[in-house]
């Protein structure tokens, strides 16, 4: 693991970053994940997603051999990282780097921690197993890999229209033609994973689920103009008290929305950025609020964003009408993960799959963990379409996560490894 750990470490997938050695760095690493499952004799799909970047899954070749069963286990990871400082790093951030019983690195924990886990499993894993593995892309940004996985598996007919941009590969044969690998992925059309593992640094302790997260930028306007002119010419400024005093009144609905099994039981919004004007003596033509809103399962997306389109109403009815402020979404919205077992599922399988993952569970899942339902958010949201049952487990923690000297303990790699190894043995 520790030698997979290093490759992976050592490939610089800054998400969403114009940097050449970012794009070039996430380039090699789906090739990278590409070339290393076809070693290993899976089925390897080249996903492109909106930006460009390939998420790369590997299916196992069982799963053209009983193509009435389910798709068997699939372990997910992404492989991008969030920026970094190298000037507030003890030690370099791409090179894997061992001290006082961790490793560091961006990404040990956030989560190449948990792809190295997959990547041992992959080499060692009996030939017959049903283990497929995903490495997505852009999670940290737009989690357009997902979307892209999501829209292809889920879809009931898979057609060469759904397959244009694709690349299939085995040791025998490589093609783009959409109409082969179309016919070639027919038989898994309409079927599912049993379960579906995605490896976010939870101290290897099941989340069952988690918040949504949608993102909007609120645009507040005005006139430009010299600063002696104030205030004959409108500011954006002036309108940007009463544009907060709506969102203060937004947030109070929004806490209505409670789910007692979070840490933070309410639905949430925050401003996390804040950008306009020009200079000290420049009229303000223009703010821009970056908002977030983390649902819970109690809110859905439908009714968010009617919340929202009526705040929006109810500050531009209060707002010169030459000065409206707008909405606009930079990201796609993504919904809460709701807790894992829906009607069409068996509980009783659900619950063993949790004891087989931490032998510590209980019997009754929603009792084994106070952190069984988490704040931040997955790809679980756009992979639960095709997959039965999905778990969110993985080594690190999600404190380590986003931080200058991100580590993980050997010990948790070495966990995740063995737990692995016992969750594939259950689909050989």
């Amino acid at each position: 693991m520790e030698h997979y750990l290093a490759q992976l470490i050592a490939l610089n997938t800054v998400s969403g970053s114009e940097d050449a050695a970012a794009i070039q760095g996430t380039a090699q690493a789906a090739r990278f994940f590409s070339d290393f499952l076809v070693e290993q004799g899976l089925t390897v799909l080249e996903i492109p997603c909106a930006t460009g970047q390939k998420s790369i899954l590997g299916l196992a070749p069982q799963l053209w051999h009983a193509p009435s069963a389910d798709l068997g286990l699939l372990l997910s990871g992404h492989y991008d990282v969030v920026p970094f400082n190298p000037s507030d790093w003890h030690s370099d951030a791409l090179t894997l780097t061992q001290r006082a019983g961790r490793f560091y690195g961006r990404g040990t924990s956030d989560m190449k921690g948990f792809l190295s886990c997959m990547m041992q499993l992959a080499h060692e894993s009996l030939a017959a197993a049903r283990v497929s593995y995903l490495f997505t892309c852009e999670e940290e940004t737009s989690m357009a890999g997902a979307q892209s996985v999501a829209a292809l598996l889920s879809a009931p007919v898979i057609t060469a229209e759904l397959c244009a941009g694709l690349t299939i590969r085995t040791k025998e044969h490589t093609t783009q033609d959409p109409q082969f690998i179309a016919e070639h992925l027919a038989p898994l059309a309409g079927r599912k994973f049993a379960l579906t593992v995605i490896g976010e640094p939870t101290q290897m302790q099941p989340v069952l689920g988690h918040k949504g997260w949608i993102a909007r930028d609120l645009i507040i306007t005005g006139e430009e103009g010299h600063g002696s002119r104030s205030p004959i010419i409108y500011s954006a400024m002036q309108s940007l008290p009463l544009v907060l005093k709506h969102l203060e009144k937004l947030q109070n609905k929004l806490q209505r929305y409670v789910d007692e099994r979070f840490e933070i039981a309410a639905s949430t919004l925050s401003i996390g950025t804040i950008k306009g004007g020009q200079s000290y003596n420049t009229i303000c033509a223009e703010i821009t609020l970056g908002l977030e809103v983390r649902p819970t399962p109690k809110l859905s997306l439908a009714k968010l964003n009617e919340l929202l389109e009526q705040t929006l109403a109810a500050i531009n009815a209060d707002l010169p009408p030459q000065y409206p402020a707008r909405l606009n979404a930079p990201y796609p919205d993504t919904a809460a993960f709701p807790e894992g077992p829906s009607a069409d599922n068996d509980r009783t399988r659900y619950q063993n799959y949790l004891k087989l993952l931490n032998p510590q569970l209980q019997a009754k899942y929603h009792d084994a963990l106070a952190s069984s339902y988490v704040a931040y958010c997955t790809e679980a949201s756009w992979l639960q379409v095709i997959t039965h049952e999905c778990i969110i487990m993985g080594p690190g923690s999600i404190a380590d996560a986003h931080q200058a000297n991100e580590g993980i303990d050997p010990s948790e790699l070495s966990a995740c490894a063995a737990t692995l190894q016992r969750l594939a043995s259950k689909f050989a």
